[in-house]
This record gives structure tokens, C-alpha cells and sequence, in this order.
């Protein structure tokens, strides 16, 4: 998916984030009249049954206890209806938050795409990582030369994975993950999650597009704020993923040209000095 792709991605997104939004806020001030209404019945009901229980004549008995029946029936109402008010504001809660994630990370992927040179666009990964995510021990990794090993560029070790330095493919979770360019995502332990970044190259006629595997981003401990790594997370470290190997392959692309293009230029000035 090309950076255009992905960032209409991103705003389509946006977009059913504010129609949820506009629905919830109708769906608020239906929940609001209903409930406002149902305690204006239950209030008028307890001042009916407080009149009859003054009189307490024998043939008022039956209509109290249907009065009971109907007052336990509102209140079991307006029960539920608390209950789903309280889960709109939770939902709206988690709307606004992924509203804010998707657009600081729309703005995250142009300073990704801001540079070539590697260890700029290295350096920006890192930092979405620990402030989009909230990650305090991960590891950018990309391909080497002969795609048979995994090398670390940048991010924050712990001391359990300081020999994390150079990873073999197949080798460890990280190896395991380049190898088959399929995420990992643990249950529970330090080892959150390893995601393979993968650009896709434009397909030969007759044949499928095919993913070139660019590197790897581990997650291994998140910060003390953060409780847990949730199905967000998950979904923006996917999104920075595409965007990440993007900028990785351009900057070694780039930096590959420059060198032979200084190659090809110090090659000439010696011929013109011979």
C-alpha cells in the first residue's frame, strides 16, 4: 500500500470515528429524555402510593400493589439505562482517544517521510514507539544485505536483551517473525509483541504483488503509566509498520544511490586528472 493509500486510510478512519461520534451523541440525548422521564414516573408513582398508604382503604390494596409492581419495573428500567449511559461514555472516551492516536500519527508519518538518511528515520520511529505506544524496552531491526540476519538500528534494551544485537532468521521470536512475516503478540509476559515491516512491490504481469520484508519492531515492556498493550496499539503499530519500512527502504535506496554516484564521480575526476 503506497503512503497515498495509507493516509486515506487513516483520515477514512477518522471519518467513521466522527459518524460513531454523531450517533453516540444522539443515542446520549435519547438515553438522557428517557431517563429524565422515568424519574419524573417513579417520583409521581412513590407520591400516589404514599397518598393511597394515608387512606388505606381495602380497595385500594390491589391498585398499590400494582403501583409496587410498576415502580420496581421503572427502576429496574432506569437501572439499565444508567448502565448504558455509562458504557456510551466509556465508548466515547475510547472514540476520542483513537481520534487523537490516528492524528498524531498522521502527523508522525510525515516526519518519517521528512528524511533519508537512516538513522533520522531510525531515531523518528523510535520516538512514535515511546510516545504513541508507550514503550520502554523495544528494538528496531532492519534486514541486512543478504537477508540473513536481523541487525539492531535503534530503540531501548533491557538487560535481558542486551545480546540482541544481531538475530539470525528463524532464530528467537524476532528471527521466527522475519522469517515468516507474520506478527507476534503474547498473551501475557515481558515479550509483548514482534511485527514484521514489509513494503509491497508492484506486481508482474500475471502474478500476485509480492511483501519485501525491511525489518522488525519488538515491543518488550511498556512504561510504568501504561497498564497494558490493547487492540489500539495494536492497530497504530500496524499503520506505523507500513510507514516505517516505507521510509527504511527509501533511505537505504537513497543513501545506496549516493554512494555509487560518488563512485561514479571521484571515478571521473581521476580520468580527467589522467
Amino acid at each position: 500500500m503506497s503512503k497515498g493509500e495509507d493516509l486515506l486510510t487513516i483520515l477514512y478512519k477518522s471519518q467513521e470515528f466522527l459518524i460513531e461520534l454523531y450517533r453516540g451523541d444522539q443515542l446520549a440525548k435519547e438515553i438522557i429524555a428517557e431517563n429524565q422521564n422515568l424519574r419524573l414516573q417513579i417520583k409521581d408513582l412513590q407520591a400516589q402510593l404514599a397518598r393511597n398508604n394515608k387512606v388505606e382503604p381495602s380497595n385500594l390494596e390491589q391498585e398499590n400493589k400494582q403501583l409496587h409492581q410498576n415502580l420496581k419495573q421503572l427502576e429496574s428500567r432506569n437501572l439499565s439505562i444508567e448502565a448504558e449511559k455509562r458504557i456510551f461514555i466509556q465508548r466515547y472516551i475510547d472514540v476520542e482517544k483513537q481520534n487523537e492516536a490516528l492524528a498524531n500519527l498522521y502527523v508522525a508519518s510525515y516526519q518519517l517521510h521528512s528524511t533519508l538518511e537512516s538513522q533520522k528515520v531510525v531515531n523518528t520511529i523510535a520516538e512514535i514507539i515511546i510516545n504513541l505506544i508507550g514503550a520502554e524496552e523495544f528494538a528496531i531491526f532492519t534486514l541486512n544485505e543478504d537477508q540473513t540476519e536481523l541487525i539492531f538500528m535503534g530503540g531501548e534494551l533491557g538487560d535481558k536483551q542486551r545480546h540482541k544485537k544481531r538475530i539470525s532468521l528463524g532464530k528467537d521470536i524476532e528471527g521466527q517473525v522475519a522469517l515468516s512475516k507474520t506478527p507476534y503478540r503474547a498473551i501475557e509476559g515481558e515479550h509483548l509483541i514482534s511485527i514484521p515491516l514489509e513494503i509491497s512491490l508492484a506486481a508482474k504481469p500475471n502474478s500476485e504483488a509480492v511483501n519485501e520484508l525491511v525489518g522488525v519492531i519488538s515491543i518488550y515492556k511498556l512504561l510504568a503509566h501504561k497498564k497494558s498493550f490493547t487492540d489500539l496499539d495494536y492497530e497504530l503499530l500496524n499503520l506505523l509498520a507500513g510507514h516505517a519500512a516505507t521510509a527504511l527502504l527509501s533511505a537505504k535506496l537513497y543513501q545506496g544511490t549516493e554512494r555509487k554516484l560518488r563512485t561514479i564521480e571521484g571515478f571521473i575526476n581521476l580520468l580527467r586528472q589522467n
